[in-house]
């Protein structure tokens, strides 16, 4: 009887203990699975942070690359449209001729006209014009005793060659200009006709009596349009106007003057329309 009790509770013991080593085996296994799955998800979370960062980095970098390629695409336009534009100044300047600026040839070139005498020129002469432009060319080169010893000038006689006025050039007309009352007075006439390659010399009389030499240079008288020099504006005078656009001549001094018929001090096509202008209407 003892026999069978002591067994009896052997078996019982036995299957406590069996219970509660399949319990602390279950918890052990449920732990386990536990730190498997927090390991895993930390080994996601991780990989996923890296994803991200790499990510981040590429985009950021993809982003910087873009934009610096950007910025270095509008700089270089920047850089060709500078370009662009000191070319197409340097090939306006190429293109265009031009002359200085010369107040007292101006003045003579606005009161000449094609069939004119030279006579008639003279005689349109306005003194204290003239004087003017004189006083103003004579400051522009630096040379101030013109214009402040004007109001001691009283006479001016303008003479005309028709040609170079040097040594031994024959006199074509002379007229007196009269500063106080400005009057004029033709000394010498001439019914030549007014023409490009005039030249003009001026000589004035001081109040005191006392003459001075005016020291003009070579003043030549421009006849607008008369490109040619023969006084008749016409088809030679056009030509010589084309040639000088496409570069086939080179006009100087007062035959340039006589080409730029807008008086800008250059040769273009404006000239030219207002050239052939005149022709068809004279």
């Amino acid at each position: 009887m003892k026999s069978i009790k002591k067994y009896i509770t052997l078996i019982i013991l036995l299957n406590f203990v069996l219970v509660t080593c399949s319990h602390a085996a279950s918890n052990t296994l449920e732990q386990n699975s536990n730190i498997t799955y927090e390991s895993n998800r930390t080994t996601t979370t991780s990989n996923m942070t890296e994803e991200t960062s790499n990510t981040t980095s590429s985009n950021v970098t993809e982003e910087t690359s873009n934009t610096t390629s950007s910025n270095t695409t509008v700089e270089t336009d920047l850089d060709d449209s500078s370009s662009n534009t000191t070319t197409v100044s340097n090939s306006n300047s190429d293109d265009v001729s031009s002359i200085e600026k010369d107040e007292v040839e101006d003045y003579f070139a606005t009161i000449a006209v094609e069939k004119e005498s030279i006579t008639e020129l003279m005689e349109k002469i306005e003194g204290d014009k003239l004087l003017d432009a004189i006083c103003n060319q004579q400051t522009a080169l630096g040379n101030t005793w013109m214009e402040e010893n004007r109001d001691t000038f009283a006479n001016m006689n303008i003479v005309l060659y028709d040609g170079d006025n040097g040594d031994g050039a024959e006199t074509t007309a002379e007229v007196s200009c009269d500063l106080t009352n400005n009057t004029n007075t033709v000394l010498k006439s001439s019914d030549n006709y007014v023409h490009t390659g005039i030249s003009a010399a001026c000589f004035i009389t001081k109040n005191d009596g006392s003459e001075i030499g005016v020291n003009l240079g070579e003043i030549k008288i421009s006849l607008k349009g008369d490109i040619s020099g023969q006084g008749n504006i016409g088809e030679a005078d056009l030509s010589l106007m084309q040639q000088e656009l496409v570069d086939e001549v080179s006009l100087e001094n007062e035959y340039y003057r006589a080409a730029d018929m807008d008086t800008s001090y250059e040769i273009d096509v404006i000239d030219l329309s207002m050239l052939q202008e005149y022709i068809v209407n004279n």
